[in-house]
């Protein structure tokens, strides 16, 4: 309604040509992008849970965000003051840009979308009461989605390594891993026959020159228990001390 006769004219002459109507009809017949991974019952962690939940119903109010916005947008960080929450979601500022952008906005289901923060209570208002993982959720600053994870969720997983003896392994990015099993499950879950993945850890290194004591040791319980837990995911650990 902004535009001048002149432009308006041009335009009609544009999407009336039968250029633009072969580009509308291939533009019809593209695949979309597939909706994020569901829920994983068998992954114990905790920053993948809360992914799954805010990528879905991310995809549910905004289905065209999967085309908008990159992958990494979609995951949760762990909040830096745990007063505010457990985990969040950032992903409502960049994307109102981008919807604002494609002209998406002006639809009329997003009518009542003005701001990011009307956009992150879209993706609350998507996330079901009854999801297993989170709760608590709220809208802090210009749109960060914050979260509380909820204690039955916690507990599922407390149970199963009281049951098993030790914690099921997280499905993480890269080279060998065991795929846990369910909390609710005997089995002992299925090895991948990958090239095991190797990481050098440097630690410790006490200085010779002065003199031992006690705050020595901090460097290397830390040390070797971060070696203790990548031998435990199935890394190959190359323990490295200079001295």
């Amino acid at each position: 309604r902004f535009l001048s006769p002149a432009l308006r004219s041009y335009l009609q002459l544009a999407q009336t040509s039968p250029a633009y109507r072969r580009a509308r009809s291939l533009a019809a017949r593209l695949s979309p992008p597939p909706p994020p991974p569901p829920l994983d019952p068998t992954d114990p962690s905790l920053l993948h849970a809360t992914s799954s939940v805010f990528a879905t119903a991310i995809h549910a109010a905004f289905p065209a965000a999967l085309s908008l916005l990159d992958a990494k947008l979609f995951e949760s960080f762990k909040c830096k003051d745990i007063k505010h929450g457990d985990y969040q979601c950032n992903a409502a500022m960049p994307l109102f840009q981008k919807l604002k952008a494609s002209g998406a906005l002006n639809r009329p289901k997003y009518s009542d979308v003005k701001t990011p923060q009307d956009v992150a209570k879209k993706i609350i208002e998507a996330i079901p009461e009854d999801n297993p993982v989170v709760e608590g959720l709220t809208v802090n600053g210009p749109g960060f989605i914050m979260s509380r994870v909820k204690k039955e969720f916690l507990e599922t997983w407390v149970q199963d390594l009281l049951v098993r003896g030790a914690p099921c392994k997280p499905h993480l990015e890269g080279k060998t891993r065991r795929r846990s099993p369910p909390p609710s499950s005997s089995s002992q879950g299925e090895e991948t026959k990958e090239e095991v993945e190797v990481v050098v850890v440097d630690f410790s290194s006490p200085n010779i020159a002065k003199e031992m004591h006690v705050g020595h040791l901090r460097s290397t319980i830390i040390g070797e228990s971060v070696c203790r837990i990548l031998e435990y995911l199935d890394r190959k650990v190359l323990r490295v001390n200079h001295v």
